[in-house]
């Protein structure tokens, strides 16, 4: 799912945020760094997996479209 952005509103100030997948796991940024420093939050929940390798992998959002 790399070459997929997964994106979704930020719950605390309405802006832009989106995922990012990392093998020891993903999370939500700003696309613009708010000014008050607070973490991006939304209700959007995405599904990671681990390999066999220990790595986690991003394979969608759960329960449908963001």
């Amino acid at each position: 799912m790399s070459d997929d952005l997964i994106t979704a509103t930020c719950t605390v100030c309405g802006t832009g945020i989106h995922w990012i997948e990392c093998p020891t796991g993903g999370w939500w940024a700003h696309e613009v760094h708010p000014a008050d420093h607070h973490d991006a939050a939304t209700l959007v929940e995405v599904e990671e997996d681990m390999t066999n390798d220990g790595w986690w992998i991003t394979v969608g959002i759960k329960g449908g479209a963001a």
